[in-house]
C-alpha cells in the first residue's frame, strides 16, 4: 500500500525523535511530581490540591509514555510506515493519547480550586466535601468514555506517526475506510472543543485570581496603620507576593498555550500551506508532549525560589535534590 505524505523522510524522522525526546521529559517530570507527593503522602494527600495533582500527573505519565514511543506501536501497513506494532498496540496508543486530554481538565480543576480558595474564601474542607468529587468526575470521565469508545470501535489507526484519528485514508487490504478523519471525526471535534473550554477556564480563573490578589494587596497597603518602616516593609512583601502570583499565573497560561497552540492550528485550519508546513509540524512534535514537563516546573518553582533565596551559593542541581528528596 502506498501513502501520501506532505513531508520528507528526514522531516518525519526528525519529528519522531523530537516527539520521543519531549515525551520522555514529560514522563520524567510527571513521575517526579508523583514521587514527591507520595513521598510525603501523609501530609500532602490530606489536601485537595495534591490529590488533584497526583491524579493529573499519573494520567500524564501514561499519556507521555504513549507519546514518547512515537510511531513504534503503529502497524506496518504501507511502504512509508515506520511502525513495528500491530492493530492492538496501535489501538492502545490511541486510547492513552485520548485519555491524556484529561490532563488539561485537571489543570482547569486546580485553577478552580485556587479560585474558590483565594477569591471566594472556601475552606479546604468545604472544597473537599462539596466540589472535589465533581472535579475528578468532570476531569476524567468524559475523556475516559471517549477513549474507551474509540478503542472499542477501532477508530485509532495510522499509516505512520502516532495512532489516533487520522486524515482520510483508504486501506482496502486492512479494512480502514472513512471520510476525513474517518468515522471518528466526532472524537476530534469533541477533543478540540474540550481543550478550548478548559483553556478558557484556566485563563479566566487565573486572571480573576491575579486581580483579586492585586486588589487585596492595595487594600492592605492602605490600611496598614503601623510605623513607617514596618509599613514600607509590609508593602514591599505584599507587592512581591502579588507580582509572584502574576508571574505564576502568566506562566501557567503560557504553558497551556505552548502545549496546544501548534496542534490546535494544524487541526482547525485546513489550508494546505499550514498543514504542510515543516516548521509547524516539527514544533508540534516538540511542544505537544511537554505538558507534564511544564507542570513539573510550575510545581517546583515556588519551592525552588524559596530555597535559592535562603541559600544563594547552592547550585541548581543541589537545590533540586533538596526539593525532590
Amino acid at each position: 500500500i502506498r501513502c501520501n505524505t506532505s513531508f520528507s523522510y528526514e522531516t518525519e524522522v526528525a519529528y519522531a525523535c523530537l516527539n520521543a525526546f519531549s515525551g520522555s521529559l514529560s514522563v520524567m517530570g510527571s513521575s517526579v511530581v508523583v514521587y514527591m507527593i507520595m513521598n510525603r503522602r501523609l501530609k500532602k494527600l490530606s489536601r485537595v490540591k495534591y490529590r488533584l495533582m497526583l491524579a493529573m500527573s499519573t494520567i500524564d505519565v501514561l499519556n507521555s509514555c504513549a507519546l514518547a514511543i512515537s510511531f513504534l506501536p503503529a502497524p506496518s501497513v504501507a511502504e512509508c510506515s515506520f511502525g513495528k506494532g500491530n492493530f492492538s498496540t496501535c489501538n492502545a496508543q490511541g486510547f492513552f493519547l485520548q485519555l491524556g486530554l484529561a490532563v488539561p481538565a485537571y489543570t482547569a480543576m486546580l485553577t478552580l480550586r485556587a479560585l474558590g480558595s483565594i477569591v471566594y474564601n472556601f475552606t479546604e474542607k468545604e472544597i473537599a466535601r462539596k466540589f472535589e468529587p465533581f472535579m475528578h468526575t468532570i476531569a476524567i470521565c468524559p475523556m475516559l468514555g471517549i477513549a474507551v469508545a474509540g478503542a472499542v470501535s477501532g477508530m485509532y489507526h495510522s499509516d505512520r506517526r502516532h495512532c489516533y484519528i487520522t486524515n482520510k485514508r483508504v486501506f482496502s487490504r486492512v479494512g480502514i475506510k472513512g471520510g476525513d478523519f474517518g468515522s471518528g471525526r466526532w472524537i476530534l471535534i469533541t477533543s478540540v472543543i474540550w481543550f478550548s473550554v478548559m483553556g478558557f477556564i484556566i485563563a479566566l480563573s487565573m486572571v480573576k485570581i491575579y486581580l483579586t490578589t492585586r486588589q487585596r494587596a492595595k487594600m492592605m497597603r492602605k490600611y496598614a496603620f503601623v510605623s513607617k518602616g514596618r509599613q514600607q516593609r509590609r508593602a514591599s512583601k505584599i507587592d512581591r507576593a502579588a507580582n509572584e502570583s502574576a508571574k505564576q499565573t502568566m506562566m501557567r497560561v503560557l504553558a497551556y498555550i505552548l502545549t496546544f497552540s501548534c496542534q490546535f492550528t494544524s487541526i482547525v485550519f485546513t489550508s494546505h500551506m499550514i498543514r504542510s508546513s515543516p516548521l509547524l509540524f516539527l514544533a508540534t512534535g516538540v511542544l505537544y508532549p511537554l505538558q507534564g514537563f511544564w507542570n513539573f516546573l510550575l510545581y517546583i518553582r515556588p519551592k525552588f525560589l524559596a530555597v535559592r533565596s535562603q541559600h544563594e551559593h547552592l547550585s541548581v542541581i543541589r537545590i533540586l535534590k533538596i526539593i525532590i528528596y
